[in-house]
């Protein structure tokens, strides 16, 4: 244990002090920083009845926030969110929590503990029929309008290209009537 540092925690006076280090300097002094707490303190240095205070990790420990919602609705759980347990940020929100607890207080606080669970709990069972549809539904009624489309389009180039005014049937068969123009 003697190569391992236990000088994690850093100091400094205000957040913009935070910023300007973690922004220029952690990179050239070979820190990588993990995550900064902001507490907001009375003038005195004191804590405030209802302590208010900002975590702000590293962008490579948490998700971003473009791919924290899904851009639409599907059933079952989101897979989203497991950054905030599994990178450390729930951990820090713990150990600052206990940390004010334990300074109103005045003893250590053990009890309760963090427990996450994914949601929705039970498990979700995924329907792999209603998967294939949803994915496979709208291609084919795209399919079925390109072709309706495709042919209502060759009617009407065929009915221009030989200057038809009316088709009617007649006897089971099509019957043309011509009307030229001469100009």
């Amino acid at each position: 244990m003697s190569k391992v540092s236990v000088d994690v925690f850093k100091g400094f006076p205000d957040e913009d002090s935070i910023v300007n280090y973690t922004l220029n300097q952690a990179y050239r002094d070979n820190v990588s920083v993990f995550a900064s707490v902001i507490v907001q303190t009375n003038k005195d240095g004191s804590l405030p009845p209802h302590v208010l205070y900002k975590i702000r990790q590293n962008s490579s420990f948490t998700e971003k926030t473009n791919e924290i919602r899904r851009a639409y609705w599907r059933p079952g759980p989101n897979t989203g969110g497991k950054f905030y347990f599994l990178y450390g940020f729930v951990w820090i929100q713990d150990m600052i929590e206990r940390a004010i607890i334990n300074t109103f207080v005045g003893h250590d606080v053990v009890e309760p503990g963090n427990y996450v669970q994914m949601f929705p709990y039970p498990c979700y069972t995924r329907d792999d029929f209603l998967f294939v549809i949803e994915h496979m539904m709208p291609l084919c009624m795209v399919i079925s309008w390109v072709y309706s489309v495709a042919m209502m389009i060759q009617h009407i180039v065929a009915e221009k290209e030989h200057r038809l005014k009316e088709v009617r049937p007649s006897d089971g068969h099509l019957e043309f009537c011509y009307h030229r123009y001469d100009y």
